[in-house]
């Protein structure tokens, strides 16, 4: 696994954070065949529960990313047609000035000989406008997704993604260690886990919409060279 800011910032830390409660259940189970199979499943040749959690941190990492890109994000963003930054380029959005557009309309046109789509194609096939600016921000995103500032923006959103990815496993993780350590101050902590991560479910489309669009205004700011 590549080791960058990237990796840090929207993979790692969300994964631990979700990994709180694998954690915990590892460090208080007793079940040594059971903690052998995760071990071996794994790959993990370090012996003792201190590996099987290491394990279980980078399964957890693996599965948030699938969950949050695979399921939540095509889901929510149906295959980035209404991710904002086409959004953001349909001609009835408002979200951008005209001046704005007019001038990233301008410079599509020149860098890559294309043009975004008119609110009389807009109307006439909204589907096959959205599937042209998808085309059109994938170009842009290789000349202008490594300003800075789209990095850092790329990396607050790919960690809400994560962050609401590995939730769906860490709520129920809470929920079962609750469950089992009921009569102890542990359930207390495994039920407040519950909470934190059910409540970053029920907020996952507002949370991914928001930062999603910060990255798409700063994406298309960059391409345009504008400072802010």
């Amino acid at each position: 696994m590549k080791f960058d800011e990237y990796t840090l910032h929207a993979r790692i830390y969300p994964g631990l954070i979700c990994a709180i409660p694998a954690i915990l259940l590892v460090a208080t189970f007793e079940n040594e065949a059971l903690t052998q199979l995760i071990h071996e499943v794994a790959g993990i040749e370090i012996a003792g529960k201190a590996s099987v959690g290491v394990a279980l941190f980078f399964l957890l990492m693996q599965l948030s990313r699938w969950i949050g890109k695979d399921l939540f994000e095509r889901k929510l963003f149906a295959e980035e047609l209404n991710f904002p930054t086409t959004d953001f380029l349909l001609a009835s959005n408002t979200k951008l000035s005209t001046p704005f557009k007019a001038t990233l309309a301008d410079k599509v046109s020149t860098d890559f000989g294309l043009a975004l789509p008119s609110a009389a194609d807009e109307q006439g096939d909204e589907t096959d406008a959205r599937r042209r600016i998808k085309d059109i921000i994938a170009r842009i995103r290789s000349v202008a997704g490594q300003a800075p500032l789209v990095l850092q923006h790329n990396w607050e959103y790919g960690f809400a993604r994560n962050l609401v990815g590995g939730s769906t496993i860490a709520v129920l993780l809470s929920i079962i260690g609750a469950i089992v350590h009921f009569d102890s101050a542990l359930g207390y902590i495994f039920g407040s886990c519950s909470i934190v991560f059910a409540a970053i479910l029920l907020m996952s489309p507002t949370l991914m919409r928001r930062y999603a669009g910060h990255y798409a205004q700063q994406l298309l700011y960059a391409f345009a060279g504008d400072p802010r």
